[in-house]
């Protein structure tokens, strides 16, 4: 039996597999029952982006360190004997180390957050019918779409690591003949779609139309 958190996550890879569909209709009018849908699970997207606030969060309590050496260092200079001018005390120089953590933490931590959000509304596509490979990278509303017809295709990569093998997601790079290449992290089910790939008159799953979840 599925837990409540697993079974929202269901439903959503099924809405996205269904949006993903209309939306190669209607573009390319790609109608291939069987044709394999991956992309970055949702569950694992969430779990980053909660590991990163924590690692934020502590990160930002290490303003008391900052703040101490700071102290020390403007102490160690015998500035205020120089210029004759008393600094302010130790929660002065927190709040400098605060402001200064808190700025790098919002520059890393928006670089981080787009890629994620990208990562959530992006798909890889593999046609064996139609012999095309189709990655839909999409920003809110900007979405880009790319076609890659596998005949074309010079070179496949597949790279996972121990945990990515645990968690049984890859990394999927994809080169043409003309330089052209993509590299899409975090794809469900990449042995298939590596497969599908190399060799598209490969047999096919007997559920027909697949997506990560099922």
């Amino acid at each position: 039996m599925k837990t409540p958190s697993l079974w929202i996550f269901n439903i959503f890879g099924r809405a996205r597999a269904s949006m993903v569909k209309r939306y190669l209709k209607t573009t390319v009018r790609l109608e291939d029952p069987a044709a394999l849908l991956s992309w970055q699970p949702a569950l694992l997207i969430a779990l980053k982006t909660a590991a990163v606030l924590m690692a934020s969060l502590l990160f930002y309590r290490l303003r008391f360190i900052l703040g101490g050496w700071l102290e020390k260092g403007f102490a160690f200079f015998k500035l205020s004997e120089i210029y004759n001018f008393q600094f302010p005390g130790r929660p002065f120089f927190d709040g400098i180390a605060g402001v200064v953590i808190l700025i790098v933490i919002c520059y890393y931590g928006a670089h981080f957050l787009i890629h994620q959000l990208q990562a959530l509304g992006s798909s890889l596509v593999v046609s064996a019918q139609e012999g095309k490979l189709y990655y839909i990278r999409s920003l809110f509303v900007k979405k880009d779409l790319f076609i890659f017809p596998m005949p074309e295709t010079d070179m496949v990569v597949l790279r996972q690591n121990a945990v990515s093998r645990f968690l049984g997601i890859g990394t999927i790079i994809v080169r043409e003949k003309n330089g052209d290449r993509i590299e899409v992290r975090g794809l469900m089910r990449p042995e298939e779609i590596l497969k599908r790939i190399v060799s598209p008159e490969a047999p096919r799953d007997r559920s027909g139309f697949a997506f990560p979840g099922e």
